[in-house]
């Protein structure tokens, strides 16, 4: 089951470079595939030994393929119906592989939003347990997507409205790479939704509890403005 799931979410998504006999097995795994079913001699894998390595592998895999399948949606090839049950079948891989299905999740909302599919990442928002790391990576978005509103898409309004902001969120925003986003071209007023929601993920004693309080009132100004 486990390599039918592997070779098929590959050909379907067209993904490169996944070596799966190679990489996503360890030897056991893959004399398995050797042997008869009714063989003697054939050994199941321990499901209480894992190959590091390989563990990480299959990680990759299941993030790689969740970030295509989201793609595919964002390119308007698949409904987000089809999204979702392949993202449910990588969850259960992940049970399957002992990969930490949280680890998953986190990455599948952090996609919805880098590809500005916001509605549906808030839907999917209460499926991630650690909300604090769920904002750590959220925050990022928001940053990205502030560059790159003030540095592109108003370049000139940006500069003054960045000058009025404090030296270390003026300084804070300018490091932001929107080229990390898959779709970087959002309104403000998505921009101050996600601020919004980040502020309210980050507990007071977080490190970037106050970064967050400062983006939301750079969002709201500008929408504001």
């Amino acid at each position: 089951m486990h390599l039918c799931f592997i070779l098929h979410g590959t050909m379907e998504f067209n993904l490169r470079g996944v070596k799966p006999l190679s990489r996503l097995f360890d030897t056991t795994g893959i004399n398995c595939f050797m042997d008869e079913l009714t063989s003697q001699k054939s050994k199941l894998p321990n499901r209480d030994h894992i190959d590091l390595a390989v563990s990480s592998e299959r990680k990759q895999f299941l993030t790689k393929l969740v970030t295509a399948a989201v793609a595919s949606h964002g390119d308007s090839k698949k409904e987000m119906s089809e999204v979702k049950n392949w993202v449910e079948t990588c969850l259960q891989m992940a049970s399957e592989f002992q990969i930490d299905r949280n680890t998953i999740q986190l990455h599948y909302v952090n996609e919805l939003f880098r590809y500005a599919l916001d509605q549906n990442g808030y839907e999917a928002l209460h499926t991630v347990s650690d909300v604090e790391v769920l904002g750590s990576t959220l925050i990022l978005i928001v940053g990205q997507r502030l560059s790159r509103f003030l540095l592109n898409t108003s370049p000139d309004d940006g500069v003054i409205l960045l000058s009025q902001m404090p030296p270390v969120v003026n300084t804070w925003i300018r490091t932001q790479d929107p080229s990390h986003l898959a779709k970087a071209d959002v309104s403000i007023e998505l921009i101050h939704e996600l601020a919004q929601k980040v502020a309210y993920m980050l507990p007071e004693n977080h490190s970037q509890y106050s970064m967050g309080l400062y983006l939301l009132e750079a969002a709201a100004a500008i929408k504001n403005s």
